[in-house]
């Protein structure tokens, strides 16, 4: 959280404690990839590659908006990269307001490491 202070000659600092930072800014994702089953190989832009695993989002009582995807064939034909993250254009014409998709952070939380830059 920073921190406002205002100087001697009455200019406004601001500091920031990056004590609590994560030293990892995640970047966008750039490419994906079906893997077995209904995981996903997804490649950020810091050179990480995550196998995120999408079964726990497509059981038989999830919501609408993942339903299509436990079709196989929508779920492979319609993934894609939008907006820096992993999507699926189950609208089609690739309107990302219509798409559903994940959210970076989660994908990389949750999903395993296949490969790292480090």
């Amino acid at each position: 959280m920073p921190t406002i202070s205002e100087s001697k000659k009455g200019k406004i600092k601001i500091a920031v404690n990056y004590s609590d930072h994560n030293p990892l800014h995640i970047h966008d994702i750039c490419m994906v990839k079906p893997a077995t089953g209904r995981k996903v190989d997804c490649y950020f832009t810091t050179g990480h590659v995550k196998r995120f695993d999408m079964a726990y989002l497509l059981k038989p009582d999830c919501g609408p908006v993942f339903r299509p995807l436990r079709n196989r064939k929508t779920f492979l034909s319609t993934m894609t990269v939008m907006n820096g993250t992993l999507a699926f254009d189950v609208a089609g014409g690739r309107n990302d307001h219509k798409c559903v998709d994940i959210d970076p952070e989660t994908i990389f939380e949750k999903g395993i490491t296949v490969a790292s830059p480090y």
